[in-house]
């Protein structure tokens, strides 16, 4: 609290200095008991005036009419120190109004009226000296040669790009690229987020095309980072691909023979520890044609055709690496497909991958009617089932039969199947598929070198499969299914139909149509890997 003194404005913390509180109470232990400072008489009506220190001039310490007066200055505070004898007869008439010396310094005051104009001030009081300061440059446009703050105008208000320090490093024309394009030969459309007139204040812009323009159809795109790209959903899964044979830690080397690789002349994790998916398929030129689809599809730099064979240097299998994805070909066959599976997980293993998801891209003989029987249908597979429409996979190992699941991830499966709704001109049905030993008499054709049933046998054992929930017949499903299983790889196997087997055994289509074919299980696979890597929304 700030009180009004003879040396200026004060605070009333430490108002009392020296000596002077303990002498003022070792006086009030020697004087009398207080009294009224005057006799009582009727108040007049009139107010009082507030003394002040020019009213009460101090006097020597004296006792009169009972009351206690001192001339010593006990407080700092106005109106405490002064005595008292000059107070009118109405002023200390009163139970209020007269002050005891047994009054406490705050009652003393508060009995006098309160100091006089304690509260108030003038306006120049409060005023002190004005300090420049430098407002920032967002505040608002300044002048640089003199560092005066401009003020925002009518006219800024009504061009507000006028206070842009920057241009943006794209285009901001608000126009989609087709209307872009459309317009390229008007100079109307651009700049057509400004204001009107304001086209002819900007300083050295002209109404041409920004150089900065997107260019929708590149040919030649910047080239992706693959961990960037990898970053989307995948960087916090770390399921490793597992083996099951204790012995191949013990190996000094591990040969991959049919691929053309090791672990002594390869760096396999720095090859393929990037891979996070997986598609194999029988014929060789159909996986490199996938590999150069795939290449277009991700947007990665390079020529697809350019592509390198990476088991060149075997005849058994080939191999293209492109980007996240490996595109390998495994033959015709549970023996075929077998050996690759061996070898393909020994090196994801090796690689350290994480998180892999398979596919087996194929084609099959469509087991169905209406939609399903129709040919260029793609079936995703539920479950893989043998000649008896059962999961399993038989395996003879030493001489014994070994049974593995052939059940597939079903989180993929349907994953596909609500994909391919999204995909214009794919017919799509999920199901069993099952898998046989041989192209021709395992599948009931009437059409190999031997025959040992009928037709009307034929169309029963198709019956009772399509009964069973299979919708298409393949070769090698089943230890597709098995393998990956048994090592904790999600795994999906997309078959397109070439032909209804209750219509026939021979696969009369054209070439290009096949071609159209055998690519929709491709387009499907692309389009989820695109979904899992955030390429496509």
């Amino acid at each position: 609290m700030l009180v009004q003194t003879p040396d200026g404005l004060r605070g009333t913390r430490g108002c009392f200095h020296g000596n002077a509180l303990p002498t003022f109470n070792n006086k009030l232990q020697s004087a009398p008991n207080p009294a009224l400072c005057s006799a009582s008489t009727t108040m007049t009506s009139e107010k009082p005036s507030t003394p002040t220190n020019e009213d009460l001039p101090p006097i020597k310490p004296e006792e009169e009419n009972g009351c206690f007066l001192m001339n010593s200055h006990i407080s700092q505070i106005p109106g405490l120190s002064p005595t008292l004898k000059a107070l009118s007869d109405d002023r200390v008439r009163g139970r209020r109004a007269g002050i005891l010396a047994t009054d406490s310094e705050y009652i003393k005051l508060a009995k006098q009226g309160g100091h006089k104009g304690l509260l108030w001030h003038t306006e120049a009081s409060s005023l002190s000296s004005r300090h420049s300061y430098k407002a920032p440059d967002w505040f608002s446009p300044a002048d640089k040669g003199n560092g005066n703050i401009s003020l925002i105008t009518s006219e800024h208000k009504r061009s507000p790009r006028a206070f842009q320090r920057r241009e943006p490093p794209f285009g901001s024309d608000n126009m989609s690229a087709w209307e872009r394009d459309d317009s390229s030969a008007s100079t109307e459309s651009q700049n057509n987020n400004l204001p009107d007139g304001e086209t002819d204040k900007l300083p050295n812009q002209t109404l041409e095309r920004s150089k900065f323009r997107r260019i929708v159809f590149d040919k030649k795109p910047a080239p992706v980072n693959m961990s960037t790209l990898l970053s989307f959903g995948y960087d916090y899964i770390k399921e490793p691909v597992h083996v099951k044979n204790p012995y191949l830690s013990t190996m000094e080397e591990d040969i991959l023979y049919h691929f053309s690789l090791g672990t002594k002349t390869h760096d396999l994790p720095q090859m393929f520890g990037d891979i996070k998916f997986v598609c194999v398929g029988g014929s060789a030129n159909r996986m490199k044609a996938f590999a150069q689809f795939i290449h277009h599809e991700l947007s990665l730099p390079g020529n697809p055709n350019d592509i390198q064979d990476i088991c060149e240097g075997t005849d058994r299998y080939c191999m293209y690496k492109v980007g996240p994805v490996l595109s390998i070909s495994h033959g015709m066959g549970v023996p075929s497909i077998s050996i690759m599976l061996h070898e393909l997980i020994k090196l994801l293993h090796h690689a350290q991958c994480r998180d892999v998801v398979l596919f087996r891209l194929g084609t099959s003989g469509g087991v169905g009617k209406k939609l399903e029987s129709s040919s260029g249908t793609v079936v995703i597979t539920d479950k893989a089932v043998d000649y008896s429409f059962q999961p399993k996979f038989e395996q003879v190992v030493l001489g014994k039969v070994i049974t593995r699941s052939t059940e597939l991830d079903e989180g993929v499966s349907n994953e596909l199947l609500q994909y391919s709704t999204e995909i214009p001109n794919l017919p799509t049905v999920i199901g069993n598929t099952m898998c046989t030993h041989d192209f021709y008499e395992g599948q009931g054709r009437l059409d190999g070198a031997l025959c040992s049933f009928s037709h009307e046998e034929k169309l029963e054992y198709l019956r009772k499969a399509y009964d069973a929930g299979v919708r298409n017949i393949e070769m090698e499903s089943t230890v597709f299914a098995a393998m990956c299983r048994v090592c904790g790889l999600k795994a999906a196997v997309i078959c397109v139909t070439l032909l209804n087997r209750f219509e026939g055994d021979q696969i009369s289509s054209p070439h290009d149509v096949l071609v159209e074919y055998q690519q929709r299980p491709q387009i499907l696979v692309s389009y989820f890997i695109k979904k899992r890597l955030g390429l496509i929304a």
